[in-house]
């Protein structure tokens, strides 16, 4: 293992070829059936920005959900989430390469989102401040998707 050139991989992880032995996402390889790529790019990441990024969402979202719901509730959200992202990202994007949990994080924010609206005259004084934090957190992860190795499809998927 080493780190991929920067010109390559901004963020700061290894090649594709280590990726894709790993078990990222790679359409023809699932088709060809290798189904477990539906799942392990859920575990993997492009690099340490990339890893940061989506534990900072698992931070803002994921910890204060579970607390809500349970664990078995959120886990059931995150990895169908995480498998539809890959679904999507592979319909889309059938030639890219893919990793991370962004596509299972974003099922979390979809879910903040529907209590935000469901739950609107519960959070009371809370609510316009939840809007912010979660309008602010859905951009900077859409952005995030432009890089390499990262994907808007498997986050709309989500």
């Amino acid at each position: 293992f080493k780190f991929e050139d920067f010109a390559v991989n901004p963020t700061i992880g290894p090649s594709v070829d280590t990726l894709l032995a790993l078990g990222a996402k790679e359409t023809s390889l699932i088709l060809d059936g290798q189904f477990f790529r539906l799942f392990t790019p859920m575990l993997l990441h492009a690099g340490i920005i990339h890893l940061l990024f989506n534990m900072l969402g698992l931070w803002n979202i994921g910890f204060p959900a579970e607390r809500e719901f349970g664990w078995r509730k959120i886990g059931a959200i995150y990895v169908l989430s995480g498998v539809f992202g890959v679904l999507l990202s592979s319909i889309f994007l059938p030639q890219q390469v893919g990793v991370g949990a962004s596509g299972a994080i974003f099922g979390l924010f979809g879910s903040a989102w529907a209590d935000l609206i469901h739950n609107w005259s519960l959070y009371r004084g809370q609510a316009y401040c939840v809007l912010a934090q979660l309008t602010v957190a859905t951009l900077v992860n859409m952005s995030i998707g432009l890089m390499p190795f990262l994907d808007n499809f498997a986050h709309i998927g989500g």
